[in-house]
């Protein structure tokens, strides 16, 4: 049963509440040891700003049994997937806790599974279309335009996301997996934490 405290920090994680209040509400939260807390928590999140949703993940990760709350709403499909973002998919995968990050990857590729699949079908369904030799100067242009704003490529760019130099060795149809599902797999120096 959540107490009165615990209900008037979930008040304050409404929008148009200011972000010192909410930073200081989710961090609250998070130092009860009260479950009601982590539901508060998960129930606000859709709700938040990017930088409070990381804020709101750091405490629901650092306890066992709160993760494991989490992976249950997104089994419940009371949270989705694509709301926490690849680098807290990542981190539920990789938890330290062997049976939590069991878990979350049963949990994960159930939901995920069926995404994916619709996903293989669109590449399967392109993969022709790239099979034939390329219009090199429409495709520097396309690469420029589109994904030179994160992504590196012989000394140009930007180094958000990682350096495309020498990605011609993995053949079209990897590549186009990239371009289709770009974080389908994030290589773990592009992961993003947050300490709290």
């Amino acid at each position: 049963m959540r107490t009165k405290s615990i209900d008037a920090g979930a008040k304050l994680l409404e929008p148009g509440t200011s972000l010192d209040l909410q930073r200081s509400a989710i961090e609250s939260l998070g130092a009860t040891a009260d479950p009601a807390a982590a539901a508060a928590l998960v129930g606000a999140y859709p709700k938040l700003s990017s930088g409070m949703r990381d804020l709101a993940l750091a405490q629901l990760f650092k306890r066992g049994e709160w993760t494991t709350f989490l992976i249950d709403e997104l089994e419940a499909k009371h949270v989705k997937p694509n709301d926490l973002g690849p680098n807290a998919l990542f981190r539920l995968r990789t938890h330290p806790d062997k049976a939590v990050a069991k878990k979350a990857n049963g949990v994960l590729d159930a939901i995920l599974g069926t995404q994916n699949k619709a996903k293989n079908q669109i590449i399967e369904a392109l993969f022709p279309q790239i099979e034939p030799m390329g219009n090199v100067v429409k495709g520097k242009a396309l690469f420029t335009e589109n994904c030179m704003k994160c992504h590196g490529y012989k000394g140009e760019g930007r180094s958000i996301a990682p350096d495309l130099t020498g990605m011609g060795i993995h053949g079209k149809h990897e590549l186009l997996v990239s371009v289709i599902d770009p974080n389908r797999v994030v290589e773990t120096n592009y992961i993003s934490f947050t300490c709290a």
